[in-house]
This record gives C-alpha cells, structure tokens and sequence, in this order.
C-alpha cells in the first residue's frame, strides 16, 4: 500500500510539473502576440526608429551587436507593413 501511495504522489507531481511547463510556454507565446498589436501611436515614430537603426548599422558594429540590430529592423519593417495595410501613418 506504502508503494502505491508512493507512486500515486510521484504521478501526480510529474502531472502538476508537465501542466506547469505547458503554462510556461503559452505565455512565453501570448507575449509575442501582444507585442504585434497595432496602433495609431505605435505606428507613428516606425519610420524615425528604421532610420536610427539604418545609421546604427551604417556605423559599424560588432557581430552580436549587428544581429541583434538586424532581427529589431526585421520587425520593424514587418510594423511598418502591417501599420501600412492598416492605413496607418508611419511618418
């Protein structure tokens, strides 16, 4: 009996611990998705923002720095779409 009730709490915080791991991640994911809301304000300053970090590039840069760069003007340039189908002013 000892060995069951063993089991029994050793299954249940293997099951407690996978559902919490699943927790985990969709809010890693949930974070993503509300970081591509679009508004009229952020919309507003996507174009000053491609333009500081085209001259940050421009400027040299060490290798991480320049991927880490590179990946935030990917998002931009996908803001500035997505701003534009919106019709959303991007000055």
């Amino acid at each position: 009996m000892g060995k069951f009730i063993t089991v029994l709490i050793a299954s249940i915080f293997i099951f407690v611990w996978m559902h919490n791991l699943e927790a985990a991640k969709k809010s890693r994911n949930s974070k993503h998705s509300k970081s591509a809301v679009i508004s009229k304000k952020s919309c507003s300053s996507v174009d000053k923002k491609i333009n500081h970090l085209n001259s940050k590039l421009r400027a040299g840069y060490s290798l991480k720095k320049g991927e880490v760069m590179k990946e935030k003007l990917r998002r931009l340039d996908k803001k500035k779409y997505a701003c534009g189908r919106k019709r959303f002013v991007t000055k």
